[in-house]
């Protein structure tokens, strides 16, 4: 049985830089709505990964010691970091396939689902046992969520299941991040894992989609994936070291945050206004996630059985 060690708690860190993901997050949505008429889910997905991976490898050379470098895969863990990566890749494969086929709206609130999920899948993956008064502001958050992008009839589609499948993958893909820390796994390392691992396997889904060589390059398109790729990177750095500072299920309600944020894109570039129903979804938003937050559990349980 491997021993974890008590990873040091920092909430206020955490929180702020988990705030600062959401925005991330909301950029990335954008760019990969913009960008999605042009290219496939297959390019987006080893696009994001490639440059993240460049801009590691980059630091890694230039800012960290060189053990650091040397020992960027070195790990006794890489099955766990496998698990994480999959389930991570196969959620933003969702998220953006559905990004191609229904609003950025109902596409982020459905992934956004991840806070719901992360509870359940930390239950059975590290047993965890999860007051139930912690999903009073689950709950309240999911609400306003809900009444702010005010999901049409249509939503049960393909489209939205795909996102909804994005939120339940990247609940686990949340959790093992968690996981692996408690391995004292660096966070450059499991960053180096996960856009690795999803870029090999985006770049073989690319080559096996015949729409890949049909695409019309342009200098508008490469700046897009550009931008797709910095954004991932700005969230994905924030995501993994904020969840070396707190736990992921008192983490994750803060992505509902990414839902306010898309309002500013969508009120610029698709031309939605700010209604009341959004303002009272914004509040229940902020409220749910600061009820979470309040009801949280003020010592974090120690996992003494893990998945082999």
């Amino acid at each position: 049985m491997t021993k974890h060690l008590p990873l040091e708690r920092n909430t206020k860190k955490a929180i702020i830089l988990i705030l600062i993901s959401s925005v991330f997050l909301a950029l990335q949505a954008m760019f990969v709505k913009l960008a999605a008429p042009y290219v496939n889910a297959s390019i987006l997905v080893f696009d994001r990964a490639f440059i993240c991976l460049i801009a590691i490898y980059v630091a890694a050379a230039f800012h960290f010691p060189r053990h650091v470098f040397k020992g960027l895969y070195k790990t006794k863990h890489f099955k766990k970091h496998l698990i994480r990566s999959c389930f991570g890749m196969a959620g933003i494969f969702g998220f953006y396939l559905a990004l191609s086929m229904i609003s950025l709206a109902n596409a982020t609130v459905l992934v956004l689902t991840i806070p719901l999920f992360v509870p359940i899948i930390g239950r059975v993956w590290k047993k965890i046992k999860i007051p139930a008064k912690m999903w009073i502001g689950i709950l309240i958050a999911f609400i306003g969520v809900i009444i702010l992008v005010k999901p049409d009839q249509g939503i049960i589609s393909i489209g939205a299941l795909l996102a909804l499948s994005g939120g339940v993958f990247g609940a686990v893909g949340h959790v093992g991040v968690r996981h692996l820390h408690y391995y004292r796994e660096p966070s450059i390392r499991i960053i180096s894992y996960y856009c690795t691992i999803t870029a090999f396997f985006g770049l073989i889904a690319a080559l096996v989609t015949p729409g890949t060589y049909a695409i019309s390059w342009s200098m508008e398109l490469f700046l897009l994936l550009l931008m797709v790729g910095f954004s991932t990177l700005g969230c994905q750095v924030c995501l993994t070291v904020a969840g070396k500072h707190a736990p992921m299920r008192l983490l994750s309600p803060f992505l509902y945050f990414s839902v306010i944020f898309t309002i500013f894109p969508d009120y610029f570039i698709w031309h939605d206004h700010l209604t009341i129903s959004a303002i009272i979804g914004i509040l229940l938003i902020a409220f749910g996630t600061i009820i979470k937050v309040l009801l949280f559990p003020k010592k974090e349980e120690i996992i003494k059985k893990t998945l082999e």
